[in-house]
């Protein structure tokens, strides 16, 4: 989708409507608190991106988002906005705030809310929910200290000793020592954490045995690559899991009744697959 100023400050009113309570003066920033919804960044940048398409040639409609699983109504459902309590105790989620403060950056006039409506918000809110990935690019630094290694001359060499010292101190060591997991706390830091909406990946059904893996880290970049688990059969739906299935991988009534509890919370459906529909 790109990214330009109105993405920017749509995103950036999207964590102050959904942090009404945050005191930005304080010198934190939106990045160091944007551990909320990331569907609903999404969705600001995918509402920015109809709309600038809608400005620029006059098209309506989802565009590249069209026929992707997900509806308005999903919106309590997935937990997206702000909580509001009801009468008799019920709780819903609302979208309401943050769609007026988009609106409100973006400059949309009344004419244009007509088919830029709070519904259509909810609606892409929910398409990026359903269908994101959270991915982790390849730290960098595992490549960096590779070739610190080798322009030391080598492990245990004195510069090699020396550039380790300098390393371990940066890192917060008193003595000077690289701890075991001092590495792994830098990949962890180096290594970005991302949620996207691949548009055409999205488009790839679900099974909890599936014959296809989605796969990031393999490079430093946003990009993910679909590989094959096993030999696919000519004819054969490439599906993928949408969720770690990991233990629970197994026929079992406890074992699906565990996958089909995080795919009704998290993607709003039951599993019909191979694996669950043979249960034993």
């Amino acid at each position: 989708m790109g990214s330009c100023c109105d993405c920017s400050s749509a995103v950036i009113a999207v964590v102050h409507a959904l942090h009404p309570e945050q005191d930005f003066s304080d010198g934190d920033t939106e990045a160091e608190i944007i551990d909320l919804q990331p569907a609903v960044i999404i969705a600001a940048r995918m509402f920015v991106s109809l709309l600038h398409r809608y400005r620029f040639s006059g098209e309506l409609g989802l565009g590249p988002f069209e026929g992707l699983c997900g509806s308005e109504d999903d919106t309590s459902c997935l937990e997206l906005g702000l909580e509001e309590m009801l009468e008799g105790g019920t709780r819903r989620y609302t979208l309401n705030t943050t769609y007026d403060a988009v609106c409100n950056v973006l400059t949309i006039v009344e004419e244009e809310k007509n088919h830029f409506t709070l519904e259509l918000f909810q609606l892409v809110a929910a398409i990026a929910a359903r269908n994101g990935f959270a991915i982790m690019t390849q730290s960098p630094f595992r490549a960096y200290h590779e070739a610190l290694l080798r322009a030391a001359g080598g492990r245990g060499s004195d510069r090699h000793a020396a550039l380790i010292r300098q390393v371990a101190t940066a890192l917060g060591s008193e003595d000077g020592t690289l701890q075991r997991d001092m590495d792994r706390k830098v990949e962890e830091k180096c290594a970005v954490e991302v949620v996207a909406l691949f548009s055409l990946t999205a488009r790839i059904n679900h099974s909890c045995d599936p014959c296809a893996e989605v796969r990031s880290q393999e490079f430093v970049d946003c990009h993910i690559d679909l590989v094959a688990k096993r030999d696919i059969l000519k004819g054969e739906e490439i599906t993928i899991s949408y969720i770690n299935v990991g233990r629970t991988a197994g026929r079992g009534a406890r074992d699906r009744t565990r996958r089909m509890r995080e795919l009704r919370a998290k993607y709003l459906f039951d599993c019909d697959c191979a694996l669950c529909s043979n249960t034993t």
